[in-house]
């Protein structure tokens, strides 16, 4: 499972509008992420100090899980009365 989270900070030497709203200089990422789709989720809040800042969250994709059980064999499910 693959789960990085990035705390970007309001980019307070903005001075055109090319520049980036939001930025982190000290981003480290820790593992090889593998090429993929990914889901991923965005927070806006406030540092401590009342700063704006964004959260990203980027994780794997969780299997669905249906509600019964699918391991029996294709015999078993022959054997059901109905």
């Amino acid at each position: 499972m693959v789960e990085v989270k990035i705390n970007l900070f309001k980019n307070d030497y903005k001075k055109d509008e090319k520049h980036p709203s939001y930025t982190n200089n000290k981003i480290t990422i820790e593992q090889t992420i593998p090429a993929g789709v990914y889901n991923g989720a965005l927070w806006g809040g406030k540092t401590k100090d009342g700063s704006p800042m964004v959260s990203l969250k980027i994780t794997t994709p969780q299997e669905k899980t249906s509600g019964f059980n699918s391991n029996r064999s294709s015999e078993e499910e022959e054997d059901i009365p109905f």
